[in-house]
């Protein structure tokens, strides 16, 4: 695109009124009105000086051709498809002086440079999303400490030639502390309301989170892989990334069936496995609910709940609205960053027909089941524990507690869950 320089010089004396008018358009303003014997005439489309496609910038265009101040005012114009030194004064009255073929003209010539400037802007926004991922990442790996823990923070990714790069961080307690994995909720959900969990650090344990393929900072595989196994794998990269050979596995919601695959997988690389708000462990259960428990909110609350969360995360709010029963203990960081509806459907559609009965009929190790009373998944605690045949079982039933007792009730889930971590490691 082609711009003048246009410099607009004022006459002497006062005034009676402004001598230009302007329309802001989609992209630029169009001259409507303008001074007898101006250059500058009506059709004229003002681009410049700064960002066409920016309000605020066209709206100080307009208040500049408007003032009676003598001092020169610089603007570009594009006209005709070309450029054109036009010499104009300010300090006369505004005339209309084309006809309103002319101002329509113009504002074609603005929709046209709009759709122009739309498709450069497509063609710029891979490049864009790159950049802008690379800045996160930069910032993610530069945090040193933690909002929850006096804790250092370690991040990494851990680059695999099996699978996709997968974001993780830790917050280190000491040389030789017990680790904890701790598997969020989703799918779909990046890890970073669930940093929470760091002030397990000050309890001796060093905290180990991560964002799951597909999800938050982590790559998607390639083959659009999101089963159980996939998972699986993902979470002894992170194992191997922590530097214990044996770890607990902190699973909640949808983490609570990817620690029990993990542990049936894996049973030597496991101290414990504790799961909280625990979703189904098969696929005729999935998303089954207690429907006394899921709660429902007016559409003022559900409105003012979902301007609190991420652009991301909003599609779900009414899900996560039917786990408060008072909705207004929301707070934004109760949810994720960012949430990702396409691999919840690849997820969704990856678990069809899966059942981890078998394979948790063989576990040994601890586990912990924990629900809090008011959640609506509590209906899959006696699925859960009937699986679980040889293993050292502990069940916990949280009186008013509801499905995110991390936000609900953490000191009360604190209390259950540190004594248990440390009775694994005896």
């Amino acid at each position: 695109m082609l711009t003048v320089v246009l410099l607009l010089l004022s006459g002497c004396g006062a005034v009676k009124s402004a001598p230009y008018e302007v329309r802001s358009r989609p992209y630029g303003s169009c001259v409507t009105a303008a001074p007898r014997n101006s250059d500058v005439t009506v059709g004229t489309l003002i681009v410049g000086p700064g960002d066409p496609t920016d309000e605020s910038v066209r709206a100080s265009w307009g208040r500049a051709l408007r003032t009676q101040d003598a001092q020169p005012f610089t603007v570009e114009v594009f006209e005709d498809g070309e450029t054109r030194a036009y010499e104009a004064e300010r300090g006369r009255n505004a005339r209309v002086t084309a006809t309103f073929e002319e101002k329509r003209s113009c504002e074609e010539r603005s929709r046209a440079l709009a759709a122009d400037w739309r498709v450069e802007q497509r063609a710029l926004r891979p490049q864009q999303e790159a950049q802008a991922l690379q800045a996160v990442r930069q910032s993610a790996l530069a945090q040193h400490t933690s909002d929850w823990s006096t804790a250092r923070i370690e991040t990494a990714f851990i680059e695999r030639e099996d699978g996709p790069e997968i974001f993780a961080r830790r917050a280190i307690a000491g040389p030789d502390a017990p680790v904890v994995i701790v598997v969020n909720d989703g799918p779909g959900k990046s890890h970073d309301h669930f940093q929470v969990q760091e002030v397990l650090a000050d309890s001796g344990w060093t905290v180990v989170l991560y964002d799951q393929r597909g999800v938050g900072l982590s790559a998607g595989p390639t083959d659009d892989d999101y089963s159980l196994h996939a998972q699986a794998v993902d979470l002894d990269a992170v194992r191997q990334w922590s530097g214990a050979q044996q770890v607990a596995v902190l699973g909640y919601d949808w983490g609570g069936p990817v620690a029990f695959d993990y542990a049936a997988r894996y049973p030597d690389n496991v101290l414990g496995v504790l799961v909280v708000g625990s979703q189904a462990i098969r696929h005729q259960q999935w998303g089954r609910q207690d429907p006394a428990l899921v709660y429902t909110h007016t559409t003022t609350q559900i409105a003012r709940m979902r301007r609190r969360m991420a652009p991301s995360c909003q599609p779900w709010v009414r899900e996560v609205g039917h786990e408060y029963a008072n909705i207004t203990k929301f707070r934004p960081h109760h949810m994720a960053g960012t949430c990702h509806s396409d691999v919840l459907a690849l997820v969704t559609e990856d678990l069809e027909g899966f059942d981890l009965r078998p394979a948790m009929q063989a576990l040994t190790v601890p586990v912990l089941v924990w629900y809090g009373d008011g959640d609506a998944s509590r209906v899959h605690r006696s699925f859960i524990v009937d699986a679980l045949p040889q293993a050292q079982v502990v069940e916990h039933l949280e009186p008013a507690c509801g499905h995110r007792p991390v936000f609900q009730c953490p000191d009360r889930l604190y209390d259950v869950l540190i004594p248990f971590m440390d009775s694994v490691t005896e």
